[in-house]
């Protein structure tokens, strides 16, 4: 069966050639135009990647249940997991943003390796996921360490001392090479596979010290997480990722998708401050990735197709 051209998106060459344009293209605008645009990246395919919960939990649950769950009650219990989400992150930032950066790590791991969890036992599965979001994660703080700590003071108002970002991303490196010796000894990564991760590692290295927070975080977290796990997505809920399936996909996103854009584009323009909607959007992701990353989970568990993906 030939395969639909947006399969393209999901090739690690498609991933690099992409981010180094974003590269270059950063040395010819102003920051003003930069945080725009990478804004208007997550309010679009960051935030699409994951409007379509509801209906992933609908075909989760046909997978493996005959029960029925009504709409209502799903957009209930959705809505009051991400409203409880949001008020700890307010009431309790720093535990809050402890529990974030650690999901969300683990989360980007989980999507990056999704080829090979199968293959690997538990332990040393969920242990490469969450190391290996917390290295991207370490990596991009040390690269942007003025901007990280203007982040970080914002929402908790405590200040981080630059080495434990360092010693983060020493512990969580020499982590990720042990998993890859271990796994290349096992025979389950060859030589090729291995050193093509530590070249990502170098282009997201490269890409996080010469481009701003704000940037270096959109590049990764769209080309590099959200579209990958879209198109995985629609291939989860209809079958491939055909253009009238990615239309389908969108359509059913479209209502939770433009009350985000709108609200936050008028956030950016009202706001004129850079920082404090970043503290906006930064708490608007927060409380929707607990419940995201629960329902992506139950997806690629409950569909070996899924995980076996590249």
């Amino acid at each position: 069966m030939k395969q639909s051209k947006p399969l393209i998106l999901e090739k690690p060459g498609f991933n690099i050639v992409i981010t180094l344009f974003t590269l270059w293209f950063s040395f010819f605008i102003d920051s003003l135009l930069e945080n725009f645009i990478a804004y208007f990246l997550i309010l679009t395919f960051g935030i699409i990647h994951g409007a379509n919960d509801l209906s992933l939990i609908d075909a989760v649950n046909k997978r493996n249940s005959n029960t029925p769950i009504p709409f209502y009650s799903k957009l209930r219990n959705y809505l009051l997991l991400v409203l409880a989400a949001l008020l700890f992150f307010f009431f309790f930032p720093i535990p809050a943003l402890v529990i974030f950066i650690l999901i969300s790590a683990y989360h980007f791991g989980e999507e990056h390796f999704s080829p090979k969890r199968t293959n690997l036992i538990f332990f040393s599965k969920h242990g490469l996921f969450l190391n290996y979001g917390l290295l991207i994660f370490f990596l991009l703080f040390s690269c942007n360490l003025e901007e990280t700590n203007t982040i970080i003071y914002e929402i908790t108002k405590t200040t981080i001392n630059p080495l434990y970002y360092y010693l983060g991303l020493f512990i969580s490196s020499m982590v990720i090479l042990l998993y890859f010796c271990f796994f290349m000894y096992r025979k389950k990564m060859t030589m090729y596979e291995g050193a093509k991760q530590v070249f990502f590692l170098l282009v997201f290295s490269i890409l996080f010290k010469t481009s701003s927070l704000v940037w270096s975080f959109t590049v990764y977290f769209v080309f590099w997480h959200s579209i990958p796990s879209l198109l995985k997505q629609v291939t989860y809920l209809y079958g491939s990722t055909s253009t009238p399936n990615l239309f389908r996909f969108f359509r059913a996103s479209l209502g939770y998708w433009l009350a985000a854009l709108v609200g936050l584009t008028l956030l950016f323009f009202y706001l004129k401050d850079s920082t404090l909607l970043l503290v906006i959007l930064f708490a608007a992701l927060a409380s929707i990735t607990l419940p995201h990353v629960w329902v992506l989970n139950k997806m690629m568990s409950s569909n070996q197709d899924y995980s076996k993906q590249n």
